[in-house]
């Protein structure tokens, strides 16, 4: 055991070995467009249930604003500009005109995904015996993003995600172009909460995020595109040598798969004696 270490401060990302390979010598984890993981419900699962309520708040708001509030009505317009950016970023928009040329290009929010659990056999099944799980510290990877969350799951939690952009929405500042902060707000507030609550189905993978918002200040701007196998964009995003914490061995490794790590580790500049290398306990034949 490597003095210090401490499984309960990290988060595990599951990868092949070309994967590990890739990660240690790149030193980036890839945040992936949302509308390209495997959930095809992917922030579409909140976006369903808030667009109508965002409708609703509108309408009744346009009404309200024109008798008794005049000064509201920009935060009105920004509300109805938030949601359809939502709309288009969902592709939940059949009902609207084609958006302007140049407009939504790239997908509004990227996420790299991890879990609590560092031998995870759903995850081995997907790598079989040649997987391996990284544990990255969370106080590294908070450095990598300040929007580091745990993902909730069901129908309660998402509608506790509808309440909170309702009450955001209604309750912010109104300044400058209502179009242009109401495009702002959904890409920097909605978007990313939109990525923070699954189906009850995914509820045992225990995920965290990363989660990245393509349009935020500060977000590197160059989407990159890998086959995997169909053409996927992602975002790359760099962390330091001290955020890996341990590696762990898929299913079915012995001595020589440790000596492996091993020699990756010295080979991209890693101290291979500073990070615990374990085994799976599973027995998985992949």
């Amino acid at each position: 055991m490597v003095s210090g270490f401490d499984r309960a401060s990290c988060l595990y990302h599951y990868t092949s070995a070309t994967g590990l390979d890739g990660i240690l010598s790149q030193r980036v984890l890839r945040a992936t467009d949302t509308g390209f993981l495997n959930d095809w419900k992917e922030v579409v699962y909140v976006a369903e249930p808030l667009i109508p309520r965002l409708s609703e708040l509108v309408g009744e708001a346009v009404e309200y604003d024109a008798e008794h509030d005049p000064l509201q009505k920009t935060r009105t317009r920004m509300a109805e500009s938030a949601r359809d950016a939502i709309k288009r970023f969902t592709r939940l928009d059949d009902d609207m005109p084609e958006p302007n040329p140049g407009q939504y290009v790239d997908g509004a929010t990227y996420v790299a995904c991890l879990t609590e659990n560092h031998d995870q056999l759903g995850q081995w099944r997907g790598y079989g015996q040649t997987g391996y799980s990284i544990g990255f510290t969370k106080g590294g990877l908070e450095k990598v993003s300040a929007n580091l969350q745990k993902i909730a799951y069901g129908d309660a939690q998402r509608d506790s995600i509808c309440d909170e952009i309702l009450e955001y929405l209604q309750t912010r500042p109104s300044r400058g172009h209502p179009g242009t902060h109401g495009y702002y707000d959904a890409v920097n507030f909605c978007m990313p909460r939109l990525a923070t609550v699954k189906h009850d189905a995914f509820k045992q993978e225990e995920e965290w995020r990363l989660i990245v918002s393509k349009y935020g200040v500060g977000t590197p701007a160059e989407v990159r595109v890998r086959p995997s196998p169909r053409l996927t964009p992602y975002i790359e995003l760099a962390f330091e040598t001290s955020c890996v914490a341990e590696i762990v061995i898929g299913p079915g490794g012995d001595s020589n798969s440790e000596r492996a790590v091993r020699a990756a580790l010295r080979s991209h500049n890693f101290d291979p004696n500073s990070i615990q290398i374990t085994h799976s306990t599973a027995p998985f034949k992949g």
